[in-house]
């Protein structure tokens, strides 16, 4: 009976929605695609990246924008940049993007120190790791 209980109570911390707030507090940083799995189970793995995702987030929005390298070592922002807007659901902490050519949304699974992974509507998870490396940035 105790392990019922035991196992019971696990299984409820285990089962329970992502807390929001945590997450949201973990995504702003520089982030580094590590693993894209599709909703078939196939995987696709990045073992070299030519550019790096940086997330920032001020009140309610969030931006999300690519770096790349230079040949002197230092990082470069593309011009490509995504504004979002968050809220906290059921599912956790869910991202909507909208641009002048789409909209979309991924639900954040986890957003750790040094993981995040966030699923599509289609899916697809996209596995992230925390870019540790010094960034120094051109303008």
């Amino acid at each position: 009976m105790r392990y019922s209980i035991l196992l019971l109570v696990t299984l409820l911390f285990a089962c329970s929605n992502p807390n929001g707030e945590q997450q949201l507090k973990n995504l702003a940083g520089y982030w580094e695609i590590s693993q894209v799995e599709f909703s078939d189970g196939s995987k696709k793995e990045f073992t070299v990246n030519t550019t790096i995702d940086f997330i920032s987030i001020s009140d309610s929005i969030g931006i999300r924008k690519k770096l790349a390298p230079n040949l002197r070592g230092t990082y470069y922002s593309t011009k490509s940049q995504e504004s979002f807007t968050f809220m906290y659901t059921n599912d956790g902490l869910v991202l909507y993007y909208k641009t002048p050519f789409d909209s979309w949304q991924e639900t954040v699974i986890t957003a750790k120190d040094s993981l995040l992974v966030v699923q599509n509507k289609e899916g697809v998870l996209y596995k992230y790791k925390r870019f540790n490396r010094q960034i120094n940035i051109d303008n």
